[in-house]
């Protein structure tokens, strides 16, 4: 069997919409990659936030504590700590009494930061209120001239999720545990529309470059098939719907605001770029495995 592309870039990202890491390997299941989003902010309310609503959380990163390592599927006290790095250059550490209120003075907002928690705690993954359509557009920076957005490329199992849950029941995921991402659309995106397209502004965990250039936006074909990765098999879902965080400052890792962002995606992939995947099994994953299509 032929492989038709190989990781080279492997990422995680320890709290929801901050900052996360580059690693050369990865232990990734069905949960995800081990110690991706075991963490996240919520607000006063208790209502999990993400850089669609609160956008500065893009300017934190963080990582994990004493080494870096994670287990698979750890929830409440078993997280490992999370050490956070404000705009400034202050560093928080997790579950300190400190923490909350250093994190909400950074913000301007009452916070605390809170550790992965059960999927049967369901109430504490559930909107704090009604979600309207008017708010998933804000949220998702929907465009003066654009025509409705597009979730027909998310399946209608997720859609009923998203719209009882802020993120899907034992996770801190948006949608799917797995975001996979190509080199080859990154630099269709550049190259066509002259926008600043690293890899670090849209947050994937795999990134794969093909061995066939011929498609500008290879992983789109993936979706519905099957694939190995290593010891893994993985199925990709759907397209990732953007919002506006491709276009916000990181300035922690070097990017600046790129405005015309959400319009070149919108208009040169249909508000789409990278696709969402599930995994079957539980393997070490690192930078050079092959991706064959089953």
């Amino acid at each position: 069997m032929q492989a038709i592309a190989h990781v080279v870039g492997i990422r995680r990202y320890p709290v929801k919409s901050m900052g996360g890491e580059a690693l050369p390997r990865c232990r990734v299941g069905p949960g995800g990659l081990a110690g991706d989003r075991v963490w996240a902010v919520c607000d006063a309310a208790g209502e999990i936030r993400s850089a669609r609503q609160w956008p500065r959380l893009l300017e934190f990163t963080a990582r994990f504590a004493g080494g870096g390592e994670c287990a698979p599927g750890v929830t409440g006290s078993a997280v490992p700590e999370v050490l956070v790095r404000c705009p400034d250059g202050t560093e928080l550490a997790s579950r300190t009494p400190e923490s909350d209120a250093g994190l909400g003075a950074a913000l301007g907002r009452q916070c605390t930061l809170e550790p992965l928690r059960a999927a049967s705690e369901r109430e504490f993954y559930r909107h704090r209120r009604q979600l309207e359509l008017a708010e998933v557009e804000r949220d998702l920076n929907r465009l003066p001239d654009e025509g409705e957005l597009d979730f027909s490329q998310t399946p209608g199992d997720m859609l009923l999720v998203m719209a009882e849950y802020m993120t899907p029941p034992g996770t801190f995921f948006d949608i799917f545990p797995l975001h996979l991402l190509s080199t080859q659309a990154l630099a269709h995106l550049g190259a066509s529309r002259g926008v600043d397209a690293r890899v670090e502004r849209f947050r994937p965990n795999l990134v794969l470059e093909f061995v066939d250039p011929a498609q500008p936006v290879p992983e789109f074909a993936l979706v519905g098939r099957e694939l190995r990765i290593g010891a893994l098999t993985v199925r990709p879902r759907g397209r990732t719907i953007r919002c506006a965080i491709p276009s916000r400052a990181q300035p922690q890792l070097g990017l600046a605001a790129e405005p015309p962002m959400t319009r070149a995606i919108v208009e040169l992939l249909a508000r789409h770029l990278g696709i969402y995947a599930t995994v079957e099994g539980e393997a070490v994953l690192q930078v050079g495995d092959p991706v064959y299509l089953v």
